[in-house]
């Protein structure tokens, strides 16, 4: 009993300090007791991650640091949103132009200020005139000057057109693509405008009167058959004539620069040469042209008087307008 008790306590010893014991038996009674002592279990330590890459999902991170922040975040002070600047609108700069404006006033202002400023620059000024239109010839005319980029002026013969049809066609073209329209006299009869006062006036309103019923325009340019220095007038253009067409609000216009294609024996050659010669000796010019019946040599001449007045002389080709100052034969 005693040895039973001492073995007991012997196996709560080992129990206490971890060993295994082995019992052994014998015959004898008697009880061997070996002890196997083993190393006690140790679990290695995970291997620390270093890495400055980010971690994917499912890869487990090791703080190399102990010391963990337990500081609350802070949010980054907010800023009242500002409003975008107020952009102060700029003025666009008023460009001159390139057309003439369609009114009467701002287009006498347009061709005024061209004028002055191509005589400031010493360029000439060169103002075309057709006489005795419209006619069959008119749009051929028209056409070029479209060409070149210039504008003319007109002095039409009511009679001269193909009827009040084609009058009014011709007419109301010449004003909307930007020329000048003037009157030359209904008939162009001169020794029977000229017979009287009474015969002239009647002949004058007939055509004042006709371009106003065709267009709605009321002209105010006016040019003499003949011109104001025509031998049919005498004394009376002074006295009785030019006081009737100015008493009308019109301006009489002669020329300085004649194209000489009133002589039915002029070509295009001379044509052209007597204008360029004419343009050539002064500083401004209101040559004499026809666009009526027969004028074809005209029509020929004109494509190259255009080129050379623009292109070689650099003249400004503009028509007239109420602020042109007038080129008057008689008075002059």
């Amino acid at each position: 009993m005693k040895k039973s008790l001492l073995l007991l306590l012997f196996l709560l010893a080992i129990l206490l300090i971890g060993c295994t014991p082995n019992v052994h038996t014998s015959s004898n009674d008697i009880t061997t007791i070996s002890v196997e002592i083993t190393e006690p279990h140790t679990t290695e330590a995970p291997e620390i991650l270093e890495t400055d890459e980010t971690i994917t999902e499912g890869t487990t991170l090791y703080e190399t640091s102990a010391e963990v922040s337990t500081e609350t975040p802070t949010e980054p002070p907010t800023e009242p949103p500002t409003e975008p600047p107020t952009e102060t609108p700029t003025e666009t700069p008023t460009e001159t132009p390139t057309e003439p404006p369609s009114n009467t006033n701002e287009r006498d202002l347009y061709y005024s200020e061209l004028v002055n400023q191509a005589i400031a620059e010493n360029r000439k000024v060169v103002y075309l005139t057709f006489d005795d239109g419209s006619s069959t010839l008119t749009p051929s005319v028209l056409n070029i000057l479209d060409e070149y980029g210039v504008h003319a002026t007109f002095f039409v013969v009511g009679a001269h057109s193909l009827g009040d049809e084609n009058a009014q066609t011709m007419y109301n073209e010449i004003i909307n693509r930007g020329h000048s329209l003037g009157i030359h006299s209904f008939t162009h009869n001169r020794a029977d405008i000229y017979a009287s006062l009474e015969a002239f006036s009647e002949d004058c309103n007939k055509m004042y009167d006709y371009v106003i019923k065709l267009t709605g325009y009321t002209p105010f340019l006016w040019r003499f058959p003949g011109g104001s220095a025509t031998m049919y007038a005498d004394h009376r253009m002074q006295t009785e004539y030019i006081p009737y067409v100015e008493s009308k609000g019109l301006t009489y216009y002669d020329w300085n620069v004649s194209s000489g294609d009133g002589s039915r024996d002029a070509c295009s050659t001379d044509i052209y040469n007597n204008v360029i010669n004419g343009v050539m000796k002064r500083n401004v010019s209101v040559v004499l042209l026809h666009d009526g019946s027969g004028h074809e040599d005209t029509i020929n001449a004109l494509p190259d008087i255009l080129d050379t007045l623009i292109n070689e002389l650099n003249c400004l080709v503009v028509p007239i307008t109420e602020s042109t100052t007038p080129v008057q034969s008689y008075k002059n």
